[in-house]
């Protein structure tokens, strides 16, 4: 379970994010919506003790800034939306993923291997791991970084904008991967901009505006609310396909 009990960052005397509080339970998927500049990514790198804040972050109540790092990586993983080119293979990027676990040799084990293949087999990374990360396609090198991030088994994932300028495949493949973690019982808190795509995944929908989080809850108190009219300016659009009536917004 991860809590945020009112965090603020401030930078130059500035907030960037204001008393924001919420719980995300176990096995739930949470979603972040906002404008730009609205603190959307600040609080996620708060959370992931990138930025200081006040405030407290709990995972299962304990709080993160008192966990050794080592632990930390063990309970948190973060899949950044702007992913560095480094020149390595896919393979050994995702083995990154199980450093937490190789102690001081830094060596794999045959266990910490078979999960490496695994998590490339899973993602159909598989026939170019020895290709280099700095010559793949923007969709091949977010599917391996969330392969790198699912391979530190951490409990909580914190994801920016994993769909971002990926052609309508990668994308997919990206809402069914991150749709698959909850089932694994993992907690999931992502930053999207597409609002329908976050009304088809999320449990918990967040919505953050100047800094502030202004709206908590599920896709249908979302919709009942007005949000995407009232913030986003969007149109509502009532959809009927095979007598199952749904919203999409434009």
């Amino acid at each position: 379970m991860v809590e945020c009990e009112s965090l603020t960052v401030r930078i130059n005397k500035k907030i960037l994010v204001d008393q924001v509080s919420f719980v995300i339970p176990d096995g739930k998927l949470a979603v972040i919506l906002g404008k730009n500049g609205s603190g959307k990514t600040t609080l996620l790198r708060a959370i992931n003790q990138n930025i200081r804040y006040d405030g407290k972050v709990l995972i299962d109540r304990q709080d993160v800034k008192k966990m050794p790092l080592l632990e930390k990586a063990k309970v948190i993983a973060t899949m950044p939306q702007s992913l560095p080119q480094p020149p390595v293979s896919l393979r050994k990027l995702v083995s990154f993923g199980r450093h937490p676990y190789v102690g001081y040799s830094g060596r794999l084990s045959l266990k910490d291997k078979q999960i490496v293949d695994e998590l490339l087999a899973e993602h159909q990374l598989m026939d170019i791991a020895d290709r280099r990360i700095d010559q793949c396609s923007g969709g091949e090198r977010r599917k391996a970084f969330f392969a790198m991030m699912l391979c530190q088994q951490s409990k909580i994932l914190l994801v920016d904008e994993p769909t971002a300028n990926l052609d309508v495949p990668y994308v997919k493949h990206m809402l069914k991967a991150l749709k698959t973690c909850p089932l694994q019982g993992k907690s999931v808190i992502t930053i999207l901009h597409d609002i329908n795509q976050a009304i088809e995944l999320a449990d918990i929908i967040l919505v953050m505006d100047q800094g502030k989080l202004i709206f908590q809850g599920d896709a249908e108190q979302l919709i009942a609310n007005n949000i995407p009219e009232k913030i986003f300016q969007m149109q509502k659009i009532r959809c009927i396909e095979d007598d199952h009536e749904f919203y999409l917004f434009k």
